[in-house]
């Protein structure tokens, strides 16, 4: 039991204060009624009727009877107060309900961390583990690194000891050598002298060649930046040329696109002045060619390369439209204006 109750202690505190509650409603509300309830007397019917009285017989009185008249106001307050308390004792079970419910899912939660933090514990076991492994590791490679470092130490000594030895050798060398160092001296010296001269040619040889370099490299950097200022001129030369035939390209679209514009409007102006009484075939086109003054007036109109669909009074009806579009429009520069236009008409 107890055990239980450890393991869940709020289930138990809520049935402790549910068993509370419904103790304290039994000795509080329902034994206090009978308290309201008043006694009455009520007198004992008899066997005679009113109607038939007998003046020389007295029946012997019973006592009355004790009952008790019940408040139907009180009853209704009581009732009500009972609702009252079922509805708070409803309000109550479902706020315990709802502590219950929470402190499960406190639970589950605090499992779930507890789920967690043994994930985590496994982690940190194995981490520790491989710290572990890593310091042996290196444990051993101190060791190995020790050994050598003694091995080292070792052989340190053992060179300390063949260069002392050597030292004595040299010395008693050196012992020797100063008996023939006053000999090889006077060989010395001249040699030095020798070498003195030599050495001086040998300067003296080295300052003209190095003289030379210098011209001959002075010569070269002349001739290296002559080369780019050549080569820096070729280049902004040709980046002018491609400039200005960037600029002649781009005029030459302008233009062909005013020019474009300019024929459309002379075929726009044609085709508002188009009229015919006959019936004309959709597909029905047909070229003209227009001879015109530089103030637009037309002097010759041309109409030719007329598919089938084009009969001769479509040909004079499209000769009347440009006579009657004139004066043409005008180009939106007079470097445009072409004395003989040619375009498809098609109204």
């Amino acid at each position: 039991m107890i055990r239980f109750i450890a393991r869940h202690p709020v289930a138990f505190l809520i049935a402790l204060a549910l068993h509370i509650i419904l103790l304290w409603w039994m000795a509080t509300n329902r034994f206090s009624d009978f308290e309201r309830l008043t006694p009455v007397n009520v007198a004992e019917p008899t066997s005679q009727t009113e109607s038939e009285p007998s003046p020389s017989v007295v029946p012997a009185q019973s006592p009355p009877m004790r009952t008790f008249a019940v408040d139907a106001s009180a009853v209704r307050a009581q009732l009500e107060k009972i609702k009252q308390e079922e509805a708070q004792k409803k309000r109550e079970a479902e706020r315990l309900k709802q502590q219950a419910e929470a402190e499960k899912q406190r639970l589950q939660q605090l499992k779930a961390e507890q789920k967690e933090a043994l994930v985590l514990t496994e982690q940190a076991k194995r981490q520790a583990a491989a710290q572990r492994k890593k310091a042996e590791e290196a444990r051993q490679l101190a060791q190995v690194a020790s050994e050598k470092a003694e091995a080292e130490r070792q052989k340190i000594e053992q060179a300390r000891q063949a260069a002392q030895e050597a030292k004595q050798a040299a010395e008693q060398a050196r012992a020797q050598q100063a008996q023939a160092q006053q000999l090889l001296e006077q060989a010395k010296q001249a040699k030095e002298e020798e070498e003195a001269e030599r050495l001086a040619l040998q300067a003296e040889i080295q300052q003209r060649e190095a003289e030379k370099r210098r011209i001959e490299a002075e010569a070269l950097q002349a001739r290296l930046q002559r080369e780019q200022e050549q080569a820096e001129a070729e280049l902004a030369k040709q980046l002018a040329e491609a400039e200005s035939q960037k600029r002649a390209a781009a005029k030459a679209r302008e233009m062909q696109n005013l020019r474009e514009t300019y024929i459309s409007s002379i075929t726009a102006a044609v085709k508002d002045n188009w009229r015919t009484a006959a019936r004309v075939s959709d597909e029905a086109q047909c070229v003209i060619a227009i001879t015109q003054t530089p103030k637009g007036m037309v002097s010759k109109v041309t109409v030719k390369g007329c598919n089938s669909a084009a009969d001769e009074q479509f040909k004079k009806d499209a000769e009347r439209a440009v006579l009657r579009a004139q004066p043409l429009p005008q180009p939106p520069v007079e470097e445009l204006f072409e004395r003989n236009i040619e375009f498809i008409f098609k109204p």
